[in-house]
């Protein structure tokens, strides 16, 4: 997910509409648990000390014994000079991502369409505090502070950890960053995507996301598997679903990575600007008008 200047009044206003996104997260996602982090960003790039790596994410759906399926999304994320570029593909669906901390922005990319939308971070952390505040007032507060059980997984290695609770499960298996600005950059841009991916139909609330990066950040760690099942009680039964993502770090980038970046520049200077509803409803069938 025109250029918005203050806070994208057609997402975060309306409030039947966040009362009927709000309810259908409590019925789907019930059991989760999430825990809500909002703070001011403080980029290394600022200073001079970013880094540039690459994470190639692979997404599966099921259990671990699942191994021979295909993943059922892939993005390569790059870090590049303060500002990250993430490319996803799912099933044939792409899109670019440019998130600017600098510009307080995310710029929303669709290679096929070719239009463009931008959701400044003030409109971002508009959306998602209304998601906290309807929580509250339904008299979910335990969604918006809950506490874990935070234990190391040492049969999976030295590095791996679980957070749990009676409703969601994580179990991270990491890796140290070379620095404390590469921590910080991982960690900024993975809350910031998690509250982006809010303001998608159909996703959950970030919270549960923004602690698990809260632990890797204190760890100084960046994940190389993260497993995530949720627990779902109906009646007398309690049903687990599972995603897992396994995250290749590379410390560089490369001539090809350069080269995707530059395709996002002359995407942002080409693709056609809409607004953030009419990002997510233009019909495929539209992008050769």
């Amino acid at each position: 997910m025109r250029m918005l200047s203050r806070p994208d009044r057609g997402v975060v206003s309306g409030s039947r509409e966040m009362r009927k996104r709000v309810e259908w997260w409590s019925e789907a996602m019930r059991p989760a648990i999430w825990l809500w982090v909002i703070g001011t960003v403080v980029w290394p790039g600022a200073s001079g000390m970013a880094e540039d790596f690459r994470i190639v994410t692979k997404v599966y759906a099921g259990a671990e014994e699942d191994h021979e399926s295909a993943p059922v999304a892939e993005t390569l994320t790059l870090f590049a000079g303060g500002v990250v570029y993430d490319f996803l593909r799912s099933g044939d669906r792409e899109e670019m991502t440019v998130f600017d901390p600098q510009r307080r922005r995310f710029v929303l990319l669709d290679p096929k369409r070719h239009v463009q939308t931008t959701l400044h971070f003030d409109g971002v952390l508009s959306f998602t505090a209304q998601v906290k505040a309807r929580l509250e007032e339904t008299g979910r507060k335990e969604f918006a502070a809950p506490t874990f059980e935070v234990r190391d997984a040492k049969e999976r290695g030295p590095m791996a950890f679980v957070l749990d609770n009676p409703a969601i499960r994580y179990t991270v298996v990491g890796e140290r960053v070379p620095s404390p600005a590469a921590s910080t950059q991982y960690q900024q841009f993975a809350d910031w995507y998690a509250r982006l991916n809010t303001m998608r139909p159909g996703n959950a609330p970030p919270f549960a996301r923004l602690r698990l990066n809260s632990e890797l950040a204190t760890r100084q760690w960046i994940p190389r598997e993260v497993i995530r099942v949720v627990r779902m009680k109906r009646g007398l039964r309690v049903r687990e679903f599972t995603m897992r993502s396994r995250h290749q770090v590379t410390w560089l980038l490369s001539q090809s990575d350069r080269k995707r970046i530059e395709r996002a520049g002359t995407a942002m200077a080409s693709y056609r600007v809409v607004g953030f509803r009419q990002y997510l409803d233009i019909p495929q069938e539209t992008a050769a008008r």
